[in-house]
């Protein structure tokens, strides 16, 4: 017996279920009666038909979670540094529990250090404030007229 149902199966989402009535004729190939048909009883029958998506909707939710979580462990590892040029000198307090970090960008910031037991190593230090408020942006060849004259070690 062969059942042929006109039903596309869809790439994503939950199982689909499409419901269809059948008629049944039966071909008796061995009787000796004029009509080979039999009628089987009852004569319409009620089919339901399943129909599963290609992808699973748990591969979906868990490939999801899963992006998830690799862009939060991306943003965890790479945190965003508020200078805007390479940092030229790096200061510990006495008790190196705040850092002020100078750059080509003229800008001295205060840094505090987290001394969380569980922490990631590049989120141990957290922005804190700007000491200085010259924040004029250098333009590239007064930066680079600074590098070339500045000694390596002292903020501007």
């Amino acid at each position: 017996m062969t059942v042929i149902a006109p039903v596309k199966r869809h790439w994503f989402g939950w199982r689909k279920r499409h419901k269809f009535t059948v008629d049944a004729d039966v071909l008796d190939l061995k009787s000796d009666d004029l009509s080979p048909i039999v009628r089987p009883v009852p004569a319409q029958q009620q089919l339901e038909l399943e129909v599963l998506p290609m992808i699973s909707p748990w591969l979906l939710i868990a490939s999801g979670v899963l992006l998830l979580s690799f862009l939060w462990l991306y943003w965890l590892m790479n945190p965003k540094s508020p200078h805007f040029a390479r940092v030229n000198s790096v200061r510990l307090d006495g008790n190196a529990g705040t850092v002020f970090s100078g750059s080509s960008d003229r800008q001295i910031l205060r840094w505090q250090v987290n001394n969380a037991p569980f922490q990631v190593a590049a989120r141990r230090l957290q922005f804190e404030e700007r000491v200085n408020q010259n924040r004029t942006e250098p333009s590239p060849a007064d930066s680079a007229s600074n590098l070339a004259q500045e000694p390596i070690g002292q903020c501007a």
